[in-house]
């Protein structure tokens, strides 16, 4: 019986022993979700928002989490505190930040060491002048006034066409009508200076007779099953190389002529040697269409309409490939002219049209079964 005893004292003792330790361990547990829970703080202490520094200033940060600061944008170190030598930077308006877990503040101070407090760049576009009427080959010039020398950027409808000073401008590739000439330089402190000039081309019409922005518009069914109207895109400082069988021979009369770059259009049937049939000859018709598709086409009927396009605003270079195996075209001079068009792009998209997006367009395929 006293055997019994005593081992039921020790089960009651181990049975109570484990309580408190359940409740010691539940006890300490509870500790981490409050530490959890602190409020997350930051605070630029030094320098005050708005103040004028100069020289050598230390930043002090406090904080719940060890800081990043940045200045103007730009990280320069992870600490509670950090020495900034002002000197480094132009005097003017800085942004110094301070961010870390949960929490961030910002400064505005003033760098101020006895030199010329940064301006944006004057720009001016001296030539043509806002409101003129142009045609032909017009020289757009610009102007630049900064501590910097800067060459400006020069668009043309929002489209970059380059960085000088001036810029010969061939009008006669842009519809008859409302343009927009736009320059801007920034200077080394990162401040951006801008002019915009409105003109009007007037070059008789293109020869063509007939715009687009005068006629009704249809949507093509193809272009309402993908909703293209849902979407803002136009093609606007993109050209697309369409390999292909060609455009039709009065393809005046159903595309405009800003969208078509003439001057770089080819026909690899005709240099090879393989017909006579110049790039502006499809005999296929099936290029004409690829085109149509792209840029919407002008459809002539007994009331003219204006067949939307998928990318109304793009520029279109029409390559016209071989694409047939016989007649003295082997397999091999068929891909490899295929290659050679592709290579021609891919030169056009480092040289004379580098200011623009590229996309290649090829709707081609055999069977060599």
């Amino acid at each position: 019986m006293k055997r019994n005893v005593l081992l039921g004292l020790f089960i009651i003792s181990l049975f109570i022993g484990s309580m408190n330790f359940v409740t010691v361990q539940a006890e300490s547990a509870s500790v981490e979700p409050q530490s959890m829970l602190m409020a997350k703080y930051c605070t630029i202490t030094n320098p005050d928002n708005g103040a004028v520094v100069s020289g050598f200033v230390t930043i002090t940060v406090s904080a719940s989490s060890t800081p990043k600061i940045s200045i103007d944008g730009v990280t320069v170190a992870t600490a509670y505190s950090y020495v900034w030598a002002t000197t480094g930077y132009v005097d003017g308006s800085h942004t110094i930040r301070a961010k870390a877990r949960g929490a961030s503040d910002t400064n505005v101070v003033t760098v101020s060491n006895g030199g010329t407090i940064n301006t944006p760049p004057t720009v001016i576009i001296t030539s043509p002048a806002n409101g003129a009427t142009v045609s032909g080959t017009t020289t757009v010039t610009v102007s630049v006034s900064d501590e910097d020398t800067i060459v400006p950027d020069i668009y043309i409808d929002g489209a970059y066409v380059a960085t000088a000073y001036s810029y010969s401008w061939v009008t006669t590739a842009y519809a008859d009508g409302s343009h927009s000439i736009y320059a801007e330089a920034t200077d080394t402190g990162g401040l951006t200076g801008d002019d915009t000039n409105t003109v009007t081309v007037d070059n008789g019409g293109g020869g063509q007779g007939w715009s687009k922005d005068t006629l009704p518009n249809m949507m093509p069914w193809w272009n309402d099953v993908i909703d293209v109207e849902k979407t803002s895109y136009t093609g606007a400082g993109t050209v697309i190389v369409v390999i292909d069988t060609g455009l039709v021979e009065i393809w005046e009369d159903y595309f405009p002529r800003e969208n078509i770059l003439t001057e770089y259009c080819r026909s690899y049937t005709q240099e090879l040697g393989l017909d006579n049939v110049p790039w502006n000859k499809d005999t296929e018709g099936h290029g004409s269409a690829v085109t149509g598709t792209i840029i919407g086409y002008r459809l002539d009927s007994t009331t003219d309409y204006w067949i939307n396009g998928v990318a109304e605003d793009a520029k279109i270079v029409m390559l016209r490939c071989v694409y047939w195996i016989g007649g003295g075209v082997t397999e091999t001079t068929m891909l490899n002219n295929w290659a050679n068009c592709i290579n021609y792009a891919r030169t056009l998209h480092s040289g004379a049209l580098s200011s623009y997006n590229m996309v290649v367009s090829m709707s081609l395929g055999y069977d060599n079964t």
